[in-house]
Parts: structure tokens; sequence; C-alpha cells
């Protein structure tokens, strides 16, 4: 029997890769921790269908080099959208890792967090999901710009905590 897509993103997010991602950064007087935890609070709700996975092809709902997207603006849930024919391996599910990121922020309610952080915070857990994974460097360090790259230095380089 085939496994369903929600099913496979529900297997990554409870997977070992993932449930070594462990950072927090400072967001006013909070700290905000991104762990295993909150990757399980999102696959709890995919499977209770707080948010939806759906293949897509409409330039609208994914961009032509996007891997997954999410969109959070279902007041109960979200939606994470996959480009419908790509493979699944490392690099598609570094992209799911990057929107269940999104997509966890908003299962925890950390509508305070801002775009910046947000997206910043994204790219961290999808860059640690690669070292994680054991990808080698010359796979992943192309994926995100040099401006990205330095963004996430100066953003994320003092304030970073990685146990």
């Amino acid at each position: 029997m085939a496994i369903s897509l929600s099913q496979r993103v529900i297997n990554l997010l409870r997977g070992p890769e993932v449930g070594r991602i462990r950072f927090s950064f400072p967001d006013g007087a909070a700290a905000i921790t991104v762990d295993r935890g909150m990757y399980h609070r999102v696959a709890s709700a995919i499977e209770h269908r707080r948010i939806g996975i759906f293949p897509a092809t409409d330039p609208a709902l994914i961009p032509s080099d996007a891997g997954a997207t999410y969109d959070g603006t279902p007041v109960d849930g979200g939606t994470i959208f996959i480009r419908a024919g790509k493979a699944w391996g490392r690099d598609l599910e570094g992209d799911l890792v990057h929107e269940c990121t999104h997509a966890g922020f908003d299962v925890d309610k950390r509508n305070t967090l801002t775009a910046l952080n947000d997206e910043a915070a994204a790219y961290v857990a999808e860059v640690l999901y690669y070292r994680m994974s054991s990808a080698p460097l010359s796979y992943w360090a192309g994926m995100v710009s040099a401006t990205d790259r330095s963004f996430l230095y100066g953003q994320c380089a003092g304030a970073l905590a990685i146990p």
C-alpha cells in the first residue's frame, strides 16, 4: 500500500534527523526555541487535519523555484503545498523542514515574530536538517544565496544558541 503524502511529512517530522534540530534565538523579551517538540506539534496538526498537505502546480500557490510552500492564512490551520511531481528526497525534505518551521510558529501561536526572524529561523532549521542528515557541504551550501547567508550570519551569529 502506498504511503500518503501527509504520512510521509509526518514521518519526516518525527524522524531522527528532524528530532536532532534544536536552537533558540531572541525575539523581544522572549527566547524562541525550535526543537523536536515543535515539529511533533506540527505532525499532530497534520494528523488532525489542521494543516493540510497538497500537491500543487499552480504558480499562484508554489513559485517555480520552490519545492514546497506554506500558507498560514487559514484561521484554523494552514496548508503546505508540495510541488507536484517533485521527487521525494533530501532536497524536498529540507524544503519541508523549512516550511514546517513556519507552520510550527503558527501552531505555537508565535504571532509576534518578525518576518525576518521567521524566515531566518526557517533557513537555519533547513540547513541543520541537511547537516543532521549528513549531506555534504557541497550539497547544501549553494542552496542559500550569498545574500541570504550574509543575512543569516548577521542576524543570528551572535544570538543563535545551538546546544
